[in-house]
């Protein structure tokens, strides 16, 4: 039981909707120890962030040939 508490603390701190505002409430409120229920969101959400930059790094490092829309360059 606690497991699927944890997976959808998980799955709200991932999103960008609720963040850790939503994952870490949701696992206090169903029963989840602070301690733990934080060091998972923030584990959660700060994986998101290190994906974000690793695909900010790929696509500007291994490639560099590919431009921005013209939208998006003033």
């Amino acid at each position: 039981m606690i497991f699927n508490t944890l997976l959808v603390s998980i799955v709200l701190s991932v999103l960008p909707v609720s963040g850790l505002r939503g994952g870490l409430p949701f696992a206090l409120a169903r029963g989840v120890p602070l301690i733990p229920a934080y060091l998972i969101c923030v584990l959660a959400n700060a994986l998101v962030g290190g994906v974000v930059l690793a695909g900010i790094i790929v696509s500007t490092v291994y490639l560099p040939g590919i431009k921005a829309p013209d939208m998006f360059i003033k």
